[in-house]
């Protein structure tokens, strides 16, 4: 409510009002007739301020006391297809998030950018690269869909969107060109508002191949040198400290090899200060090599092992009952054990023969990393493989360095030898060479899931086929202080980059506006981080108890749909959407909102977040 003032023959009228929105209209009611200002002048030195501060205190009355809204409707009312009929609560907090990383803050230009063009038309298209950033990150979070299917939604995003489409996909070259700098900004926000952040002395990197069929690669041919059109691959580098946090991502080429996963390594402790970085991977290539160089360097890996194998010896000990730790719910099962793999260090960088040997390597001829097997989804994997139970309830999603081990593990495989050589030159031995192959031990770890082994038992009894190792997967780690479900919860996060990070074929066919495909590949994997780490900072907070589908789902169904006078009704409720509002400060599970309760709660819930 405010007070009105009307000016009739040279008088100023008073009223109490209140607008409400109906359709694109804002209409007024009244609420209190005051009368003219004058005739209070012998009562009141200021008669406007007394009745502004009398309009001020009603409000702060109806706040308190709550008044019951009215409602009537027609029996016979329809629906206006003029006006937006829903409103989304949980897009509203999942926006509080992504404010509280400051993610947008980076899109603004360098100096040297402002200098090129005029000021109006710069500050104009960095506000749409803001917004259209917000759009499409928001949407990531609570699921992929194309951005032409998001755009058609943007009416019930809680900020306006007065922009065609066209706009929004010129806007990704902006975002492109700031990716870095996000990036950046996001993780030094984050580690601000949590100054208890884990440390990134032990970095995990997690490799995950994306593709998809390239319809419209403007400017692509040119760019890379390469075809102008077919099946397009990358893989992503998701780089996460010792609590599962985001600290940065590279893209690098879809099957890399031991040099580049080398360089990879060696450029994230330049930038982040790690002392030691673990890979996590799927089915590699050059996955033999990419350990032995791992291995030489001090670095740690926790890696696909394919049982498709000609070695017996591994098939049998999978298929071997003895050993397996059966979870309560009998859901899955898992055993693993420790041996000896040589590392040769002039080998380390050379051709993989294709195949697993006795020296434990993992060589595959699929390429990129995939799930437990190239047919099944993302969720069908996150669904099989449930968090083990004798890891604790309230542990954080990655740990594969303990804080008193960070760079031990890797100070023992590469100290080993010297120690054993200073020996050897005691007893007045041979010294062995610097470089001579030596061994280092490695945990296999092999996991059986019940619904998953159903699937695929049903899949091959349709096609005429048995497969005694249904439902088995095997990985090959250096890190044996862990105990093995550990071990597989890191390697999990494989399949959680699927469905955040999923690069879909519809966003890179004929768009309003030509995108070239390297500028749109660049924003999209800069859109997809900013939605992964927001969604990680709020499974954080909720203590990790809901994994990011239940999180997703729950902001999804938050939606309300339109009543009348700018309020809507939100309907769905569950432990999940509560947890979420508590993590986020804001109240709990209200049935009524308008607009501007859900713009408030957005600046509420922000400064929770960041703890102001």
């Amino acid at each position: 409510m405010h007070l009105k003032k009307t000016k009739r023959n040279g008088r100023v009228y008073l009223s109490v009002v209140q607008n409400y929105r109906e359709g694109d209209a804002t209409k007024t009611r009244t609420v209190e007739t005051i009368g003219y200002a004058d005739a209070y002048e012998k009562e009141f030195a200021d008669p406007i301020a007394h009745f502004e501060e009398y309009v001020a205190d009603l409000n702060r009355q109806r706040r308190k006391a709550k008044h019951p809204i009215d409602f009537s409707f027609p029996r016979d009312c329809t629906i206006d297809a003029d006006r937006t009929e829903s409103a989304r609560w949980g897009a509203a907090l999942s926006l509080a998030y992504l404010d509280a990383l400051d993610a947008k803050r980076a899109l603004a230009p360098d100096r040297c950018e402002g200098a090129q063009r005029k000021a109006d038309e710069q500050a104009e298209s960095i506000a749409i690269a803001k917004r259209t950033f917000e759009v499409f990150a928001v949407e990531r979070m609570l699921h992929a869909s194309p951005k032409h299917e998001t755009w058609e939604r943007r009416e019930s995003f809680p900020r306006a969107c007065d922009f065609a489409i066209d706009e929004a996909y010129r806007a990704l070259a902006v975002i492109a060109a700031a990716d870095s700098r996000i990036a950046r900004t996001m993780r030094a926000s984050y580690e601000r508002i949590r100054p208890k952040h884990a440390p990134l002395a032990c970095a995990h990197v997690i490799l995950g191949t994306f593709a998809f069929d390239d319809t419209d690669d403007v400017g692509s041919a040119k760019s890379s040198g390469g075809p102008s059109s077919g099946r397009v691959a990358v893989c992503l580098a998701m780089v996460l400290d010792e609590d599962g946090m985001p600290a940065g991502y590279r893209l690098i080429g879809a099957d890399p090899d031991a040099k580049a996963v080398r360089n990879l390594a060696a450029e994230i402790k330049h930038d982040l200060g790690a002392e030691r970085i673990v890979f996590v991977a799927g089915r590699l290539t050059h996955a033999i090599s990419i350990m032995k160089t791992l291995a030489a360097d001090g670095d740690g890996f926790i890696m696909h092992r394919p049982l498709e194998t000609d070695r017996e010896d591994l098939q049998h000990w999978v298929i071997d009952d003895r050993g397996y730790t059966t979870a309560q719910s009998g859901s899955y099962r898992i055993k693993s054990r420790v041996r000896a793999a040589i590392i040769d260090p002039l080998d380390a960088d050379g051709p993989d023969k294709g195949r697993a040997s006795n020296e434990g390597g993992n060589g595959s001829k699929a390429h990129g990393p995939q799930p437990l097997n190239a047919d099944e989804t993302a969720d069908e994997a996150e669904e099989a493989i449930e968090k083990p139970d004798d890891v604790p309830k309230n542990a954080s999603p990655v740990r594969a360095c303990r804080p008193d081990e960070r760079s031990s593990h890797g100070a023992r495989l590469s100290h080993g030898d010297d120690r054993r050589a200073e020996n050897a030159g005691a007893r007045g031995e041979a010294r062995p060479r610097a470089n001579a192959p030596r061994s280092t031990p490695v945990r296999d770890i092999v996991f059986w899931g019940r619904d998953y082994a159903q699937r695929l038992k049903s899949r091959h009894k349709a096609s005429g086929q048995e497969n005694p190792l249904d439902g088995y997967a095997c990985i090959v780690t250096s890190e044996i202080d862990l105990a093995a479900p550990e071990v597989f919860h890191l390697y999990r996060e494989l399949w959680r980059l699927a469905e955040p990070f999923q690069v879909l074929e519809s966003d890179f066919s004929p768009s309003p506006y030509p995108t070239p495909r390297d500028i749109h590949m660049r924003a999209h994997f800069i859109i997809c981080y900013a939605a992964f780490f927001a969604m990680r900072l709020m499974r954080s907070d909720l203590k990790w108890k809901y994994n990011a589908a239940q999180v997703a789902d729950a902001l999804a169904r938050m939606e309300g749909s339109y009543l009348a006078e700018n309020w809507f009704l939100f309907g769905y409720r569950s432990a999940a959407s509560d947890a979420i509002e508590r993590a986020a400060g804001v109240d709990e599970a209200r049935r009524l909102r308008t607009r501007q309760d859900i713009r408030r709660g957005i600046a509420q819930a922000r400064r929770h977040i960041k703890r102001e």
